[in-house]
């Protein structure tokens, strides 16, 4: 089963389950829940809000095109999605756990963000998230963060402008107590 929604703005709510939506152009709502499993979700060139949530929910791939995309993901099971793509532009990802989400980019946007929204998680940037990303939020505290080890990696930490950069990574962040540097050296 497929749904195609049109060029403008379409709300879809999923609760069961549909090989792909396509929601389309138009600044499209699309909320999946309660276990559906979907294979394809997509959407077209305009801002789009993707909610998925609930434990047994699971989409083979999300992807979106255009503008600056909100996605909300929180109780989802672990790997849950196997992959998301976010647009071109500066994207925003809201997510409980980053083990929801196997494999995900941020685009190609200048300033896409995720902003984790349960406190207590450790973040590798070389290996939880792409370098695609420009920013990452704990929206509480208890969180570390982590380098890989195949990098030297540059750490400024003042308090408004915290950073961390080497070799792929180059990514703002706040509200992280925690702090890992890699083998190599790091300063």
């Amino acid at each position: 089963r497929q749904l195609i929604g049109g060029s403008a703005k379409d709300t879809f709510d999923i609760t069961h389950n549909f090989t792909s939506i396509n929601a389309g152009n138009g600044a499209n709502e699309v909320n999946i829940s309660a276990g559906a499993v979907l294979t394809t979700v997509s959407s077209g060139d305009d801002v789009d809000i993707i909610t998925v949530s609930g434990a047994g929910t699971s989409i083979t791939s999300l992807t979106t095109a255009g503008e600056s995309d909100v996605y909300n993901l929180s109780g989802l099971d672990a790997a849950a999605i196997t992959t998301l793509n976010a647009g071109d532009n500066n994207d925003t990802i809201n997510i409980d756990y980053l083990n929801r989400v196997t494999n995900l980019s941020g685009g190609n946007g200048s300033d896409d963000t995720i902003a984790l929204t349960v406190a207590g998680q450790t973040v590798n940037l070389s290996t939880d998230i792409s370098s695609d990303f420009e920013r990452i939020n704990a929206l509480s505290t208890g969180n570390t963060l982590q380098v890989g080890n195949s990098d030297i990696n540059v750490w400024t930490i003042d308090g408004s402008n915290n950073n961390v950069s080497g070799g792929a990574i180059d990514i703002n962040f706040s509200n992280f107590d925690s702090f890992e540097g890699g083998s190599v050296k790091d300063t």
